[in-house]
């Protein structure tokens, strides 16, 4: 009797061992399946993050795009102005030049033509002054927009930066949680 007994214990603790095993079994199965879950979830919002960024990055680099176009086309017709000026100034120079020649060779002979002359050279000489004036006025400008550029580009740059460490921190963290998941396996 004592050996049934025995038996009948050792049958109780089996199917209780039992019974603990399939318990564990269910509660891993169930953690896995939650950490799989868990893993889609996470994988989802990464992929939607990255989308995010990969659209925003793209604008900003649209933006950059238009600005920098927009600063060379007024480099280039700054440029082009300022050649159109320096032009200018050169005929204006050379012609003065000449009415100052005219006007020392025939001094004597014409003072009504001195008087003339002299009031053209005048108006030259303020007209070439204020085309001075605009050139340093253009050249002001034009840095202005190059520091404005340069600042912008810094701003893209640096937000660029740390999008890439946000999206490596998010990329450290799938690691962990993908390796997590390998252990409860």
């Amino acid at each position: 009797k004592s050996h049934r007994d025995a038996l009948e214990r050792e049958k109780i603790r089996l199917q209780s061992l039992y019974t603990n095993f399939e318990l564990a079994m269910q509660k891993q199965q169930q953690e896995a399946e939650e950490a799989r879950l868990a893993q889609q979830k996470e994988q989802l919002r990464y992929s939607n993050l990255r989308e995010v960024c990969e659209r925003e990055n793209k604008a900003e680099r649209m933006e950059l795009f238009t600005a920098m176009q927009k600063l060379e086309e007024t480099r280039t017709e700054w440029f082009a102005r300022r050649e159109n000026t320096l032009h200018e100034i050169q005929a204006e120079k050379m012609e003065i030049a000449r009415d100052r020649t005219a006007l020392a060779v025939h001094k004597e002979q014409q003072n009504k033509y001195e008087s003339d002359t002299l009031m053209t050279v005048r108006n030259r000489e303020e007209r070439l002054a204020l085309l001075s004036d605009e050139v340093e006025k253009d050249r002001k400008l034009t840095r202005q927009y190059l520091i404005e550029a340069e600042d912008m580009r810094k701003s893209r740059l640096e937000e660029k930066r740390q999008i890439e460490r946000e999206r490596e921190a998010l990329d450290n963290e799938i690691r962990k949680f993908q390796t997590r998941n390998e252990q409860l396996k």
